[in-house]
């Protein structure tokens, strides 16, 4: 799978448009990664939303977004090569550590029954039931999920090493309580699970097809030191904390898909 993946992708390097890798997986390389899906809730749930996205296998019950793609591994191949993402590492539910990695923009696009486009940031479509607010449009961030030994769940009784991600669908996670996920929001306290749901206001029936875009965010030196503001290109979204350090001659917004963020951001006032 990986090869034939791999494949594909330099295919698109070609190209301008968003090359198909995969099912439900196309690549705009050094732009975007485009993710197909559907929406499978509107409301709630009643225990908390712990998805944004997940494939098939993963946690239908508790995910906005079921994904066409099946294989978290060629996803995570795409956003590779679509974002040069590199390893990072995902949050940790027992101590409330947030994901470390590759900041990114996450946008949920769909058209209504009537024809109209909607495009939204993917955090906008969460809500917070502790301020009865939707989520501010904060960055994601893409740490790879992590490989190690887990039970083959198509042979029982074994071992095999493999992406956790692969095992559980944990693709663009809330709440990720298996510490497994490819990308998570650096939310401040990722253990309160139940805090979180759909944002009925916003959210499309269930069924509505969706995509699902990936693209790198933009940075720029501001704030306090140590500090970058995140925005999607054309206004300032929060500021967190960042690893390594902001480079001294650097005065401008830049494209720097490399930054990690370490700790949650703080919401940027308005402008």
């Amino acid at each position: 799978m990986i090869s034939s993946v791999a494949g594909l992708v330099l295919a698109a390097l070609i190209g301008a448009d968003p090359i198909p890798i995969g099912q439900g997986i196309a690549v705009e390389v050094g732009v975007r990664l485009v993710l197909t899906g559907r929406f499978v809730l509107s409301q709630g749930p009643p225990d908390g939303l712990e998805l944004l996205a997940t494939t098939r296998n993963g946690r239908l019950h508790e995910a906005l977004v079921e994904l066409d793609a099946d294989d978290a591994v060629a996803i995570q191949v795409a956003a590779v090569a679509a974002l040069g993402i590199g390893a990072g590492r995902p949050p940790d539910s027992l101590t409330g550590r947030p994901p470390v990695g590759t900041p990114v923009q996450v946008h949920l696009n769909w058209d209504d029954d009537l024809g109209r486009r909607h495009d939204h940031p993917g955090a906008e479509l969460i809500r917070d039931r502790t301020t009865d607010r939707h989520l501010p449009p904060w960055p994601w961030v893409w740490s790879g999920s992590l490989f190690g030994t887990w039970p083959d769940p198509s042979k029982p009784g074994q071992s095999r090493r493999m992406l956790a991600a692969a095992l559980d669908g944990m693709i663009l996670a809330i709440f990720d309580e298996n510490n497994s996920s490819l990308a998570a929001l650096p939310i401040p306290d990722p253990r309160q699970d139940d805090r979180w749901e759909v944002n009925s206001a916003l959210a499309p029936p269930v069924g509505t097809l969706v995509q699902v875009t990936v693209s790198a965010c933009t940075f720029s030196v501001g704030g306090a030191p140590g500090e970058w503001a995140v925005g999607d290109g054309s206004r300032k979204i929060a500021v967190a904390k960042l690893a390594p350090p902001p480079l001294a001659n650097v005065t401008t917004a830049v494209q720097l898909p490399t930054i990690w963020i370490t700790e949650p951001p703080v919401v940027h006032p308005a402008d």
